[in-house]
């Protein structure tokens, strides 16, 4: 259990919290409120809030009810209490293991005004001024078997269906196989070791929710990823047996040092041939993106100098800055028909036949890594400009 990770993720969650109560000018506080000692010992009423991850630096808080009534006891890893948080107020943390996974919990008092605009008072007894309130942090979406969410969240956070196939990665003599393969039975909750999302540089270059499960007395490496149609049916045949008109699905990847998946995993097998799929042209391709990453590089890059000026398809002109140190001044921002692109700077002249010709400042081994320059810059001032 990475007790400082959680803690950060608690943080962060305060943090949501707080921005949604901290705009309305007349809010009343709970500062400097002692929790009761345990939440039995108070009446006043309760809310609970799921938190989850949905960017880098982006996470979202939704309100939420229990399922049932009676709450389901689960083992408490570690808890305290702290007076320091983006709240300003006392908070009591705990770490519970939930279905395998260590989960935090929040805890705190907070006024019926800070909830107004968060969640409405709805539910709130007409004469309760203040409530104490649960935020629940959740990576994986286990927390459907015991929580329902009373408001709508974007589907790409919850309703992308899982799916059966389970892709193993193993190693035979220093080369990666890619077995594909089905749970054999219910699918296990086993011990979470470690876990989190990552949402860049990741394999596949695909957002990861990647964990370590104790399985055995082996440490297994297990990462799912939300995968679109088109990249599923680079798995080959084997898509066909998965997809069922699905836009996007999860796809889980484990890692095995040997060959206990056998135990709990089957491979799928082709029916036309009897024989087990081959994702030999999968994994070819994957190799193929990582070479050109490394080759081409993925560059991280930043936005400033924003100057606006709309003149026919040009929006602006702005400072691009890669993470190596490189400065290019005078990129501009284009867009018509509905799409936008970025120009970088170039020298004009006049060629011999008079003719105006147009000399790039900046150039590429490749159209493909130019392709990729270009795509990272114009993402960077999407999300500057909040065009997104």
């Amino acid at each position: 259990m990475n007790l400082e990770r959680l803690l950060m993720q608690s943080t962060k969650g305060e943090m949501v919290f707080s921005k949604a109560i901290d705009v309305a000018a007349n809010t009343t506080f709970s500062v400097g409120r002692p929790l009761p000692v345990t939440n039995s010992q108070s009446q006043l009423p309760k809310v609970l809030f799921i938190c989850q991850r949905i960017g880098d630096s982006e996470f979202q808080i939704d309100p939420c009810t229990a399922i049932t009534t009676s709450e389901q006891p689960f083992e408490v890893l570690a808890e305290d209490e702290t007076q320091f948080g983006p709240l300003n107020r006392s908070v009591r943390w705990r770490v519970e293991r939930r279905f395998g996974e260590p989960i935090i919990c929040s805890t705190f008092i907070a006024s019926r005004s800070e909830l107004e605009r968060e969640i409405g008072t709805e539910s709130l007894p007409p004469n309760a001024e203040e409530a104490i309130i649960t935020i629940e942090h959740y990576i994986s979406n286990k927390w459907k078997r015991i929580r329902r969410k009373t408001r709508s969240a974007p589907p790409d956070l919850d309703e992308i269906p899982e799916s059966p196939l389970i892709i193993i990665t193993s190693h035979y003599k220093k080369r990666i196989q890619l077995n594909p393969t089905t749970a054999i039975g219910p699918l296990e909750d086993f011990l979470v070791m470690d876990q989190d999302i990552e949402f860049t540089h990741r394999p596949f270059g695909l957002p990861d929710h990647w964990r370590i499960e104790r399985r055995g007395n082996e440490e297994i490496y297990c990462s799912t990823k939300t995968m679109t149609s088109q990249e599923i049916r680079k798995l080959g045949a084997v898509a066909d047996l998965i997809l069922d008109s699905q836009p996007k699905m999860r796809i889980t990847f484990e890692n095995y040092p040997s060959d206990s998946w056998q135990k709990i995993r089957t491979p799928v097998l082709d029916p036309r041939t009897g024989k087990v799929y081959s994702l030999a042209g999968f994994w070819r391709w994957e190799r193929r993106r990582i070479r050109d990453k490394m080759r081409y590089g993925n560059p991280v890059v930043s936005v400033s100098n924003w100057k606006p000026l709309k003149s026919g398809s040009l929006r602006g002109f702005l400072t691009v800055t890669v993470r190596s140190g490189l400065i290019i001044h005078d990129c501009q921002l284009l867009e018509a028909g509905g799409k936008r692109w970025i120009r970088l700077p170039a020298h004009r002249f006049q060629s011999a036949d008079g003719s105006r010709k147009y000399q790039p400042l900046v150039e590429f081994t490749s159209k493909h890594a130019a392709l990729n320059f270009r795509e990272s810059v114009l993402r960077a001032i999407e999300k500057h400009l909040g065009l997104e």
